[in-house]
């Protein structure tokens, strides 16, 4: 795999999934002399209306209408219409929406994907956006050969860090705690059977009953989607770990997306390939912005001592070699590092 850093020159549009409420349908862009458009083009996001980086979406797919002259229609049906990633999927696959904006479920789909997302595999924004783009070819082509298409994919926002009742400084103290993880998803199903926790597996919109009743005292998550979960005011802690960063990506078929004719195809891309970059900053800084909010709400910051991190991130390194061959090519897993080891020596 080449480390080369050049920019991929075809990305489009994505929005971050971050949490399930408010159920709205946005639609742009006006008609071309008052006929229907040529292409309508159906997207699922969870994200809620009220996220900021809808607003983002809203301008790009605006414009897509605007440059086509009304000839494509994008329809956003967001804040969990749709059901969940499973669902969101599924339905894309037989061809009742025309794209998803899917995080979670990526590793499910091609598990090349899963690497990006283990356990202090990362270090800092910069090594993810030095290696993002130039990886761009090798996931498309892992998401044609299962019928997909992969038309772009950044991080969600921040680096996951571990939010809780109740302090967590070390792994005996993670043992503890009652931790959502998300069914179905193999990375996170991997996870708990090397990082001492009791797991709890709810879907997304049951997140916030499940703290309120005390089904669960524990989830790994970004400072937005904290918010976004609305769960602030049940997590008192957080333990700063920079667990891991997570892709998000916005996925059509390969069959839907050559039905579109290769004008529009092109007018799509181009019009929204300044989105990607814009949407991976406006992520960041609404978390950054989120991080800050928690803190003055009362939330305490919580860091481990270095040799309870050491610990961590050991636990997390077991988590890579274990799971090699099961949910991703070894092979696949020894080209990242080294990929990886490249741009820190670069730098």
């Amino acid at each position: 795999m080449s480390v080369a850093l050049r920019r991929s020159t075809a990305p489009i549009l994505a929005i971050a999934a971050a949490a399930l409420f408010g159920e709205t349908v946005w639609s742009a862009g006006a008609e071309k002399n008052g006929s229907g458009p040529e292409i309508t083009l159906k997207v699922g996001t969870l994200a809620p209306e009220s996220a900021s980086l809808i607003q983002e979406a809203k301008e790009g797919f605006r414009e897509v209408t605007e440059k086509s002259q009304g000839r494509v229609r994008i329809v956003l049906y967001s804040g969990g219409v749709l059901g969940d990633e499973r669902d969101m999927v599924r339905k894309l696959q037989i061809g009742q929406i025309d794209a998803v904006v899917v995080s979670g479920m990526l590793g499910a789909l091609v598990p090349e994907m899963t690497v990006i997302s283990l356990p202090f595999v990362f270090r800092s924004f910069d090594e993810f956006d030095a290696l993002r783009d130039g990886l761009f070819e090798r996931f498309s082509a892992a998401f044609e050969k299962q019928g997909l298409a992969l038309l772009v994919w950044f991080d969600i926002g921040g680096f996951t860090q571990l939010f809780s009742a109740e302090p967590v400084r070390s792994l005996d103290d993670l043992a503890k705690r009652k931790v959502w993880i998300w069914p179905g998803m193999p990375l996170a199903d991997a996870a708990v059977r090397d990082f001492p926790m009791q797991a709890v597996p709810l879907d997304a919109p049951s997140v916030l009953m499940g703290f309120q009743t005390g089904m669960l005292d524990t989830m790994f998550s970004n400072p937005l989607a904290i918010l976004l979960f609305q769960v602030q005011k049940q997590v008192k802690y957080m333990t700063r770990l920079d667990f891991s960063l997570v892709p998000v990506a916005l996925l059509t078929t390969k069959k839907r997306f050559y039905e579109i004719p290769p004008d529009l195809r092109e007018v799509i891309l181009a019009t929204l390939a300044r989105y990607g970059p814009r949407l991976t900053l406006r992520a960041r800084r609404d978390d950054d912005t989120a991080l800050k909010a928690l803190i003055r709400s009362g939330i305490e910051v919580v860091r481990p001592t270095p040799e309870a991190m050491v610990e961590f991130q050991k636990t997390g390194e077991k988590v890579w070699n274990t799971h090699a061959d099961k949910l991703y090519p070894r092979a696949w897993l020894d080209e990242f590092q080294a990929a990886l080891g490249q741009v820190r020596a670069a730098r």
